[in-house]
């Protein structure tokens, strides 16, 4: 983790982003990472449900970013 806020300081600039702020994005990052895992979850319910073929996380996630 230490290393991840280290990345997130050298993106802003050590005199940009404090600390605890460079913390908080590391934490929002986790929710989003977790919320779309939710998601693309719900996605492989619905397509083994209705017999569907599965995608890959990475082109789930393409839909909906790019």
């Amino acid at each position: 983790m230490e290393n991840k806020i280290e990345k997130i300081l050298l993106k802003y600039g050590y005199n940009k982003i404090t600390l605890d702020e460079a913390k908080q994005e590391l934490l929002n990052l986790h929710l989003v990472s977790y919320s779309v895992a939710q998601q693309y979850a719900e996605f492989c319910v619905r397509c083994d449900r209705e017999k569907l073929p599965l995608i890959k996380i990475e082109d789930y996630i393409k839909q909906y970013c790019c």
